[in-house]
Order: structure tokens, then C-alpha cells, then sequence
């Protein structure tokens, strides 16, 4: 059950304004011409000025290249505030160097200011804990899916102990700890072995948690209602969670809602 807040034009602006000053880090995605899927890409708000934002050049998860951007070009951004997630729309005006508020130069891409903007507000989602006698499992390495892994590149495997339409948490190994932070990007799979379906998705790591034996990790999916094939995965993962409310005994407390 999202919980999505229309902002007034006000709101955006002072949201803007904030996450300028802090050079907050920003998820910028654009749609690859080639095959379609929404491109998630690291970056950070540099400035907003009368008529634009201004961004540092973004980077494809995994890479240290900057993408190359085209005036015209569709970007969707969003960015934590406070406890709260904004996602706004946005057109790239340019690409080049841009004098920023300290008159320092750097090279940005200069982008529409958005007249919309949305608020996933936190507890967005309901987390459902997998029944017993359900195989639920996950692995995931860091990267995305439109960037190759490194051959070295570590993956994690685990059970999921709970699930929402916003993102899991599983019991991985321990060694997952000291190579994970909140706020890196991972390429995941789930299996789901009793329905005997494999689904892949991009996410973000919002929760380490090392324990004894094992390491507590919180994944939030990324950018599934921005393609049809993002949006059949997330209606799947609905119906999955739905179910496995259904099964639950009555005698099992509810989970709280997932952040």
C-alpha cells in the first residue's frame, strides 16, 4: 500500500532548495534507447537556480564514466529527505561546465526544474513475513542490471525473511558485513520455489545489521514502476505477499510496515 503525496509547488522548491544545500546524493534514471529498461544512475544536486537544476554528471551504477546525456532527454530523480523519499521529473537542457553557487566550475548537466514532485512517505509499504514451508531465497552483487559485475565481484545469497512491494530483508552470510554499506546499489534475484519463478530487480541497501552467525540485510527495489516489465514484476511481488498473509496462522502477530 504506497503512500504517495502530491507536493505543492512551494513544498518542491523548499525540498529542492534543501537537498541543494546538502548535496544530497540523487538516484538520476534514464530510459537506454537500446533496450528500453530505466538506467539507475549515482549522482548528486549541485544547485537550483531560477529555471533548472543543476546535477553532477551521473554515473551508471558500477562505473566510473560518466554517461553521456542528450539535450531532450527524460530523467526521473529521486533523493532521500529526512525520513522521506521525493521523485520528480526532469528534461536535460545541457551538458557542460556550470558556474555553481560558490562560483566554483564544475562540469554538470543543467536540467528542467520539475513542476510536479511526489512524497513516498516511510512505512509506504506492508512487510509480510514468508510463511513456513515457503522457499523464498535471494543473491545479489553489487552493481545494476545494466552494468556487467567484475568476474571477482562477490555475490550473497540468503533466505528472505520478509517481503514487501518496497524491498526484503535476508539472512545473509556473515562476511556480507564488512563489504556493505547503507546506500550501495546491488543487481538481486529471487526465487520463489514453490511458485517456480525467478525474478531479477535493482535495488539499494538500507539496512546492515551483523549478528553472530549471520548478517540482517534490508534491500529497498528500485525503479520497478518505471518500465512495464518493472511494473509485472512489482504486481507479482504484490500477489506473493498477499498470499503469504493469507497463510499465516492466526496465532503469528502481524509484522510492523517496512520503512
Amino acid at each position: 500500500m504506497s503512500c504517495l503525496k502530491h507536493l505543492p509547488a512551494m513544498d518542491i522548491v523548499e525540498s529542492l532548495e534543501a537537498a541543494a544545500e546538502a548535496a544530497i546524493p540523487v538516484v538520476v534514471s534514464v530510459q537506454d534507447n537500446n533496450s528500453g529498461h530505466w538506467v539507475p544512475c549515482s549522482s548528486r544536486l549541485l544547485g537550483l537556480g531560477d529555471d533548472a537544476l543543476l546535477l553532477e554528471l551521473p554515473r551508471p551504477y558500477g562505473s566510473d564514466t560518466p554517461r553521456e546525456f542528450v539535450p531532450g532527454e527524460e530523467l526521473c530523480v529521486t533523493f532521500r529527505l529526512n525520513s522521506d523519499k521525493l521523485i520528480c521529473r526532469s528534461i536535460v537542457i545541457r551538458c557542460g561546465t556550470e558556474t555553481l553557487a560558490d562560483g566554483i566550475e564544475a562540469p554538470a548537466i543543467r536540467a528542467s526544474r520539475p513542476e510536479a514532485a511526489h512524497l513516498i512517505q516511510r512505512r509506504a509499504f506492508s512487510r509480510v513475513s514468508v510463511p513456513e514451508g515457503e522457499m523464498l531465497r535471494v543473491g545479489f552483487a553489487v552493481g545494476s542490471s545494466d552494468v556487467a559485475a567484475a568476474p571477482a565481484t562477490p555475490v550473497w545469497t540468503g533466505r528472505v525473511m520478509d517481503i514487501s512491494a518496497g524491498g526484503l530483508r535476508a539472512a545473509v552470510n556473515p562476511g556480507a558485513a564488512a563489504d556493505l554499506d547503507e546506500g550501495t546499489p546491488v543487481y538481486a534475484c529471487l526465487a520463489f520455489g514453490r511458485a517456480g519463478r525467478t525474478i531479477y530487480t535493482d535495488a539499494v541497501v538500507r539496512h546492515v545489521e551483523s549478528r553472530r552467525r549471520t548478517t540482517i540485510i534490508g534491500l529497498e527495489f528500485q525503479s520497478l514502476t518505471d518500465s512495464p516489465e518493472g511494473r509485472k514484476t512489482l504486481r507479482f511481488i504484490c500477489e506473493k505477499t498477499q498470499s503469504y498473509q493469507q497463510e499465516r496462522k492466526p496465532s503469528q502477530p502481524n509484522n510492523p510496515p517496512a520503512d
